[in-house]
């Protein structure tokens, strides 16, 4: 089961304060989700996507970023930015970098958990 977060907000917000600060925040429950269905006892997973608790498969963080100084007349608009990655969101120290730099009012974020038909691919 994927995980979907999304910030829309009058101010800017720190990635940060929703993708890794919070309790449960989208980057915990890549690797302590406590709603996906476990195996059976005595059942040992053969597979990654068989880990109940686990969305390993990547991730992705779209925001927009506000106009350029200089780009304030009527005609300025906000500037679409994207980061992916198909490592495991909790090992990625870039993710973690951006996270504590930049603000959006508007942000859209996804973490992977593939099955058995969806293969893990750029």
């Amino acid at each position: 089961m994927c995980r979907l977060c999304a910030v829309l907000s009058d101010e800017a917000v720190l990635l940060a304060d929703f993708l890794l600060r919070p309790r449960m925040s989208l980057v915990r429950q890549s690797y302590a989700a406590q709603e996906r269905r476990a195996l059976p006892q005595g059942v040992l997973p053969s597979m990654a996507y068989q880990q109940p608790f686990l969305n390993a498969d990547g991730f992705g963080v779209g925001w927009y970023t506000p106009p350029k100084e200089g780009e304030g007349d009527a005609s300025a608009v906000d500037h679409p930015c994207v980061f992916t990655s198909l490592k495991p969101a909790w090992n990625d120290p870039n993710l973690r970098n951006i996270s504590e730099e930049v603000r959006s009012p508007l942000v859209l974020a996804h973490i992977r958990a593939a099955g058995p038909a969806l293969p893990v691919s750029e």
